[in-house]
């Protein structure tokens, strides 16, 4: 019986030390699993993170250039349209001055234009060719004033001392051109207007 019970302590013993052991050698994990852990950490602190911060900083450049790029292609084609729409305007100028709205309106224009010039200067008006004798109809019997053809003129007049001392440019181009901002604020918001 001896034996039997030298045999039971010597398992006993094996036992506890095999405990002991696997005791241990969690704990080591344990310890190591922390240890690797914590280096990963500091692996991902010192390398991956500030990758993904410069990553994520040239993605927010490349979107902010881009949206630059789109604004500024969207900008461009505006004033591509805004060209075309007043091109088209400007064509379209030239019927505008044989309107009978506008031919009724020329001598309250010319009236207003001379108001504005005081003085015995004598005064030139240049207008279209197809309008003389409209203008010269206006002038009626002012004498120290001239009406001249001016085919660079689409519509309208320029009103002019001999001496050119005062110039006032009444066309329909200058006008158009004077509008052009609100004109053209006018004519994006129309087009931006749901359909």
């Amino acid at each position: 019986m001896a034996l039997d019970q030298l045999l039971s302590a010597l398992e006993r013993e094996a036992q506890a030390t095999a405990d002991r052991v696997l005791a241990e050698a969690r704990a080591e994990v344990a310890r190591l699993t922390a240890v690797a852990a914590d280096e990963i950490a500091q692996h991902r602190d010192a390398v991956v993170t500030p990758r993904i911060r410069e990553a994520r900083a040239a993605m927010e450049a490349a979107l902010g250039l881009a949206g630059r790029e789109v604004r500024g292609e969207v900008l461009r084609a505006r004033a591509r349209l805004l060209a075309r729409i007043f091109a088209a305007t400007r064509d379209a100028l030239a019927s505008a001055r044989t309107r009978d709205d506008y031919v009724t309106a020329v001598p309250a224009r010319i009236d207003a234009a001379l108001a504005c010039i005081g003085g015995n200067d004598d005064i030139v008006i240049r207008c279209p060719s197809p309008l003389v004798g409209i203008f010269r109809s206006a002038i009626r019997d002012r004498v120290r004033v001239s009406v001249h053809p001016d085919d660079t003129i689409v519509g309208g007049f320029v009103l002019a001392t001999e001496s050119g001392s005062v110039t006032i440019d009444d066309t329909l181009e200058f006008r158009l051109e004077r509008n052009a901002t609100a004109l053209a604020r006018i004519a994006l918001q129309a087009l931006e207007r749901p359909a």
